[in-house]
């Protein structure tokens, strides 16, 4: 749409990744605004976990320790595993939600919308 103004957002995008976004946008003078990827409010960690009998239950404890620090999203490789670590984490008494790519629109956008207003601690995704 010509003389209409837009603004183009992302989260952590390269220098490589900026330039492609403001080609394809085909943005004239824009203004470019980069803030520290180090934030101050975020802990990134990774954990790793024998895959036995034991893993979710070990999972579970870890994570209770974690959530009274704030908000804790768990990445899993199978939506198997994104169901069963919530109900895991939902029978430990964690309120957690679920995110995964076989979800419709709307409980995918319930639970975003639940996790940004601290009504869930957990995100499984």
């Amino acid at each position: 749409l010509s003389g209409v103004p837009f603004v183009g957002l992302t989260a952590t995008a390269t220098e490589k990744v900026r330039v492609d976004i403001l080609n394809s946008l085909k943005m004239k003078d824009p203004y470019i605004a980069v803030g520290s990827f180090d934030r101050k409010n975020l802990f990134y960690g990774v954990k790793s976990f024998n895959r036995g009998h034991a893993f979710v239950d070990e999972l579970v404890r870890e994570v209770s320790k974690c959530v009274a620090a704030g908000s804790t999203i768990i990445y899993c490789t199978t939506v198997r595993d994104v169901n069963q670590i919530h109900q895991s984490l939902q029978a430990a008494g964690i309120k957690a939600g679920i995110y995964h790519g076989q979800m419709d629109n709307r409980s995918r956008e319930e639970s975003h919308r639940l996790f940004i207003r601290d009504e869930l601690n957990v995100m499984v995704a």
